[in-house]
């Protein structure tokens, strides 16, 4: 008859017949086992029985705090017990039920020692592990059974802990803790922390991008249009400082350095391009701009005035005046409105009556319209005195005295003028016909809408100018057109003026 028994180390002992002498050694620990009725009992048992002739069991000494927990057996198990422990280790006998129990353990897996075990075992188990001394007693508690003494030498020379993994499965499942799910969690978070890019950054590059193109509005000569560029560039640069300086501290946990930098140099070019190159090249662009739009007016004022000698042998008068009814010399019309059909303002022309001054109340609806030839680019287009239309050119017309006494005379128009072309001596080339003015404008229908160079261009109110105080263009008497600025010499001016000056 096969006999198959287990002993309390967890060893199996398997036999084809019953030992001899009714005893067996268990070949690990050493313990004896009894067959007794066909039941294996441990040596405890026999001795309680009366047989004190069978060899004491080999009962191991102190376990440490890791052999205890059932994770791996320590070399001071072989050492024998003291006085001490040996009775708080004392095996006691088992029950027959016990005994079963622990040999359906067997037969599916090794039993579980320590504390591992009682947290996976059933309660009944607890007790499976020691033996009891009698079938009646009682199972001891479980701080009579692990109590046991462990010096500091044995916590010293203790292995380190070999733990199960199906142990750490199990505990796990006992508290509802997936083993491996805290290391994933821990895992993920530092991988997301890690990919993640400072949204200052991003917000620094959109900003730097911005600024850019915010910065083109400089070209436009205005004195608002340099702050949009001015304040997202410093809002970039700032966002690209903070966000370079939190990359540098956030040890790894965030990116996109290069996307700060990229932002700072953004902001530096949107702030600094504007101010310091494209005012200077929108200026330009602007004043090219103004100055072909007005010497494209004056060019055609300098064609209808040829067309106007041509057709009249002269050139019109600078100023119509008559005698009113109270003997008074009073102006009537200037020498813009005698142009009027010339200059493709034939149905305006029709609307004047010649006879009554231009403020008369029959000429007040024609000379409030507004001609576009008599204006310059960039100038006030309001109405000026009395809701007259404006206009931002005067002729050059008047006496001048020159250093030695002599008096000679301005441009081509004057009070009731008739001048020829054999009248200008100097030459129509060399001789001023026409000019921009920057402010103080008049009707365009003014007969006395005529001045002298006087103090310089720029310099007087009733002097000759342009729109953004920096010269003036003027028309020649042969019909070209020609800028000068205000660095241009009062003395040349001035002899360019005169018709007749010998200059």
């Amino acid at each position: 008859m096969a006999i198959e028994l287990v002993c309390s180390c967890g060893r199996r002992l398997h036999f084809d017949v019953p030992p001899a002498q009714g005893k067996a050694s268990c070949p690990q620990c050493g313990k004896v086992q009894f067959f007794d009725n066909d039941r294996p009992t441990d040596f405890s048992a026999a001795t309680k029985a009366g047989n004190e002739s069978i060899d004491p069991p080999v009962v191991s000494g102190p376990k440490p705090l890791w052999a205890v927990m059932g994770k791996a057996a320590s070399p001071i198990d072989s050492q024998p017990p003291t006085d001490s422990t040996a009775s708080a280790l004392k095996p006691t006998a088992r029950t027959e039920s016990e005994t079963t129990s622990n040999s359906t353990t067997s037969a599916s897996g090794p039993n579980r020692k320590g504390l591992w075990g009682l947290m996976q075992s059933p309660s009944s188990a607890i007790h499976s592990s020691a033996p009891s001394t009698h079938p009646s007693e009682a199972p001891r508690p479980i701080a009579e059974v692990f109590v046991p003494a462990i010096s500091e030498s044995d916590l010293a020379s203790a292995p380190p802990p070999m733990i199960s993994e199906t142990a750490d499965v199990d505990l796990a499942a006992l508290f509802g803790v997936h083993p491996h799910e805290p290391a994933v969690s821990a895992a993920g978070r530092s991988a997301q922390n890690r990919r993640g890019t400072s949204r200052k950054a991003i917000v620094a590059v959109c900003l730097g991008g911005l600024s850019i193109p915010l910065a083109f509005l400089a070209l436009i000569d205005e004195f608002w249009t340099r702050f949009p560029a001015t304040l997202v560039g410093f809002a970039a640069i700032l966002l690209g400082m903070l966000a370079y300086s939190e990359i540098q501290h956030s040890a790894g946990r965030q990116t996109g350095k290069r996307l700060a930098i990229v932002g700072m140099m953004a902001g530096i070019v949107g702030v600094f391009l504007g101010p310091l190159v494209l005012t200077g090249i929108g200026r330009r662009l602007w004043q090219q701009s103004a100055r072909g739009v007005t010497e494209g007016h004056l060019k055609t004022i300098g064609q209808a005035l040829e067309q106007f000698d041509a057709a009249q042998g002269v050139f019109p008068p600078g100023g119509i005046f008559k005698l009113d009814r109270d003997k008074h010399q009073r102006g009537f019309h200037g020498w813009m409105t005698l142009l009027l059909p010339y200059l493709g303002e034939e149905d305006l022309y029709r609307k004047i009556n010649l006879d009554v001054p231009f403020d008369d109340t029959a000429n007040r609806a024609a000379f409030r319209e507004d001609a576009e030839v008599f204006f310059a680019f960039g100038s006030e287009r309001s109405k000026v005195q009395g809701r007259f239309g404006a206009s931002h050119f005067a002729g050059v017309g008047g006496d001048v005295e020159n250093p030695e006494g002599g008096v000679f005379h301005a441009g081509l128009f004057g009070i009731n003028s008739r001048v020829t072309r054999d009248d200008v001596t100097d030459g129509l080339a060399n001789t001023l016909a026409a000019g921009e003015i920057a402010d103080d404008f008049p009707a365009w229908g003014d007969p006395d809408n005529r001045r002298v160079i006087g103090k310089g261009l720029n310099r007087e109110t009733q002097a000759f100018g342009n729109h953004d105080r920096t010269g003036a263009s003027f028309l020649m008497a042969d019909g070209s057109v020609r800028f000068f600025s205000n660095k241009t010499s009062v003395r040349v001016l001035t002899a360019l003026s005169t018709r007749d000056g010998g200059e």
